[in-house]
């Protein structure tokens, strides 16, 4: 996968189970390390990072992060709570992004909650399958529109 996320920008990471969603993340944190290429930060190389330096990073809780990272915020909340939740969360990543650049990465499985994400990359087994925003998405009729067609028909019905 090669991929530039311009600063600032909200990426949402969408797939089904197993598609590499929490493992992107990961590499992102660098809680793993890349086989092979390399992830950069303004062309800087996150590679000195270590766990001890990451579990330190987080527990102080940077006040602005370059970047941002929701991996799966509301999994276990009922659609009225997850709302609120992602509308806090994107007020926050759009003030974060306004006043340092930051980029926000959101992993969801529930597509309603990505569509206002500048970017969203869909991924299938590892890979990036495709790449665009919710319109350009469904628009191409591909597999992010076949996903997101299934969901709304789920809550369509229930």
């Amino acid at each position: 996968m090669s991929l530039t996320i311009p600063a600032g920008t909200v990426v949402a990471v969408v797939g089904e189970y197993g598609s590499g969603k929490t493992t992107l993340v990961k590499l992102l944190n660098r809680f793993y390390r890349p086989d092979s290429g390399r992830i950069t930060v303004d062309g800087v190389d996150l590679s000195e990072g270590q766990w001890q330096k990451t579990a330190l990073a987080r527990a102080t809780t940077r006040r602005e992060p370059l970047l941002f990272g929701l991996d799966e915020p509301t999994a276990s909340l009922d659609v009225p709570s997850e709302q609120e939740v992602f509308q806090r969360q994107m007020a926050r990543a759009r003030e974060l992004a306004a006043r340092t650049g930051a980029i926000t990465v959101i992993l969801s499985h529930r597509f309603s909650t990505v569509t206002g994400a500048d970017l969203i990359l869909v991924l299938d087994r590892g890979r990036l399958e495709e790449i665009g925003s919710h319109q350009e998405l469904l628009a191409r009729q591909g597999r992010y529109a076949e996903l997101y067609g299934i969901q709304a028909t789920a809550y369509a019905e229930s």
